[in-house]
């Protein structure tokens, strides 16, 4: 039997949800938190995400591509100047931020810094993906938003006066460049070769590039991702708010922020959007609004098949200026299902580390039995609430992360919490045929599971019943649960009816 922990569920797996509601899992922030802690001239204001962490697969190493910025001096003339710096580590907690030749700042000549203000401006929405059998220059490859032209407010040694991207052609006739995304490639994630771009930029540059450019418009929430062979580009845009839904001091005052999703063969021609995968509703407190999706295909199943993604959605609430982190989840990447809607991640109180806002990195580190979320904490808000004017506050903050059982992230449960009285969970038919059903669940407070099968016309297939079921009690992630004098299930397809008192489940299986 695989040890293979089942699939993660969706409210799409059942057709019949009686007294049901999702628990959300808090992630555990992790004790050794801040990880990376502002410490030089050019992180001293916060050390940032909006970038990647991983497990290398060509040495192992854990790296992170991250943003770091300086203080914003009290004059208000500095800037949240973004450069992109690095940091590796041996066991995904003690980080080292190694000293490279590649950019002198704020008196070192070494720092970690890869992508200087100077090299081409404030970077941003970095996304890594590694290719080990890639030829060797193309072996680690970047998307990631440039802004040459960020000098209005630049601080003290910082900004890129010569609006120049370092290393890479002008456009025809151009004496800058430009805003927007641009595709970068390196032989060891460390020294980047600009190849082309910018593939998207906002809509206030499109009238100022030269002719033959043709760039997707975007919002400065974008993350990119190979999968398969493809290309996916998943990307904040912003549609007019419903009139009422505005908030004076929301730096984005009369828009609402959502998510499409763009697809490539090749990284340089997108596809048209599916929009908008993430709307707020019915369901949202009318001041929800959404950043960034951080997305990672969830690990194989016993099968080899991916069960479907699963992110960490960036969810902005206007009215109070926070942001926080909601799980998402879908099987296609394109319709998405967000369970109970509450942050997975505590904000601390305002003024600490994550007290304000948190913002996660490209997607989670699955690590054996543990699953990793590395993030920006910071410490205030986004704007200020009292202010009838648009605002954006300054980012003070520290590099963290937080950590779940792999597999265990939300579960479906009774909507009272406890109670004496079951809930119900019916699928549609599944072919179970010689297969073991094998579940991923939690009992308490004198609570167990058991199971039946029906058929096409809802009974109950004899020998299969509820009575009949050997009733789960404890705490396992692949427990067997099967019929009196049965184990593999000799219907070749029927429902599944799970009957839960005071239990969690978080998944399940035909295995």
């Amino acid at each position: 039997m695989s040890n293979v922990t089942p699939p993660i569920i969706f409210a799409d797996d059942f057709i019949e949800h009686d007294a049901v509601a999702w628990r959300i899992e808090p992630g555990i922030k992790d004790p050794n938190n801040p990880l990376i802690e502002p410490k030089y001239p050019w992180d001293l204001g916060c050390t940032f995400s909006h970038g990647t962490v991983l497990r290398d697969p060509i040495d192992g190493l854990w790296k992170a591509w991250y943003l770091s910025t300086p203080p914003l001096y009290d004059d208000r003339k500095g800037a949240e100047d973004r450069q992109l710096t690095y940091a590796f580590s041996h066991d995904g907690v003690e980080w080292i931020r190694p000293e490279l030749d590649i950019y002198p700042c704020g008196g070192f000549e070494k720092t970690n810094i890869l992508l200087g203000s100077k090299m081409g401006g404030q970077v941003s929405q970095v996304s890594v993906d590694i290719v080990p059998d890639a030829e060797p220059e193309h072996r680690y490859e970047m998307f990631c938003l440039r802004d040459p032209q960020y000098y209005e407010f630049q601080s003290p040694g910082y900004g890129c006066p010569d609006q120049l991207i370092a290393g890479f052609p002008l456009p025809p006739g151009r004496d800058h460049h430009f805003y927007g995304l641009y595709r970068h490639f390196s032989a060891d994630g460390i020294h980047w070769n600009v190849a082309e771009g910018p593939l998207a930029t906002g809509w206030y540059v499109l009238p100022l590039l030269p002719e033959g450019y043709n760039p997707i418009t975007t919002s400065d929430g974008i993350y990119v991702y190979r999968w398969g062979g493809k290309y996916y580009m998943f990307s904040k845009v912003e549609l007019p708010a419903i009139p009422g839904n505005f908030v004076p001091h929301d730096s984005g005052f009369k828009l609402c922020r959502t998510i499409a999703l763009r697809v490539s063969e090749d990284g340089s021609h997108w596809e048209e959007p599916y929009e908008h995968l993430l709307t707020p509703d019915y369901l949202d407190p009318p001041d929800t609004q959404f950043m960034e999706l951080a997305v990672s295909p969830y690990p194989e199943n016993s099968f080899g098949n991916h069960a479907g993604f699963m992110a960490g959605a960036t969810v902005y609430h206007t009215s109070s200026s926070t942001i926080d982190v909601q799980f998402a989840a879908s099987r296609n990447g394109k319709k998405w299902w967000r369970p109970a809607r509450r942050s997975c991640i505590e904000l601390a109180p305002l003024g600490d580390i994550g007290g304000g806002m948190i913002w996660p990195t490209r997607g989670f580190v699955f690590d054996g039995d543990q699953t990793h979320l590395y993030y920006s904490g910071l410490r205030g808000l986004h704007g200020d609430t009292y202010s009838m004017t648009r605002t954006s506050g300054a980012f003070h903050g520290a590099f963290c992360r937080a950590s779940w059982e792999t597999g265990r992230y939300w579960a479906a449960m009774h909507f009272e919490g406890l109670s004496y009285y079951p809930c119900i969970l019916t699928t549609p038919p599944l072919d179970c045929g010689g297969k073991n059903l094998i579940i991923n669940a939690a009992t308490d407070c004198e609570g167990k599971l058991q199971a039946e099968l029906l058929d096409e016309q809802g009974r109950v297939i004899s020998g299969y019943s509820r009575e009949e079921c050997r009733a789960f009690v404890g705490d396992e992630k692949n427990a067997v649960l099967g019929w009196q004098g049965r184990e593999r299930c000799s219907v070749p397809r029927a429902s599944l009816r799970f009957i839960m008192r005071n239990t969690r489940l978080y998944g399940f299986e035909w295995r």
